[in-house]
């Protein structure tokens, strides 16, 4: 399959997905958010997922088409589910960033078994999920 294919169709699928969150005003940050002065503008967050969705999907390239390759899919779709997940559920926010950050760890770990050099695009992944579940936690 073509390099491209693989990093531009989840770079695709967020850049439309950021765009609905935002044509349906789900940006707007909650109460707990602008609280927390850790957490970045949501625009940012956007900007990161993207960038992070695009590493993914390098990293599928890199792996395909192993076990591996399936786990980033699933990650994958994980994330694109994510704010539809937390849309209303807000209180159980800190829930799906902990899974998101386990499911980071899933991918990290069946990649570096796969190839060890693909591990290292999944290390974004996993320290962004790592640090928005402990801001959300600690805060």
């Amino acid at each position: 399959m073509n390099i491209y294919i693989h990093v531009l169709a989840p770079v695709i699928a967020a850049i439309l997905l950021n765009g609905l969150i935002y044509a349906l005003g789900w940006n707007k940050d909650n109460q707990k958010s602008q609280q927390n002065k850790w957490l970045p503008p949501g625009f940012v967050i956007a900007i990161v997922w993207i960038l992070i969705l695009g590493l993914l999907g390098y990293t599928h390239y890199l792996v395909y088409p192993s076990t591996a390759a399936w786990v980033i899919v699933a990650a994958v779709l994980y994330c694109l589910a994510y704010p539809f997940l937390t849309a209303g559920l807000q209180k159980h926010m800190q829930f799906f960033n902990a899974l998101s950050f386990f499911v980071a760890l899933a991918v990290t770990i069946s990649t570096f078994i796969q190839n060890n050099f693909s591990a290292l695009f999944t290390i974004p992944f996993l320290l962004w999920t790592a640090y928005v579940t402990i801001i959300t936690v600690l805060i």
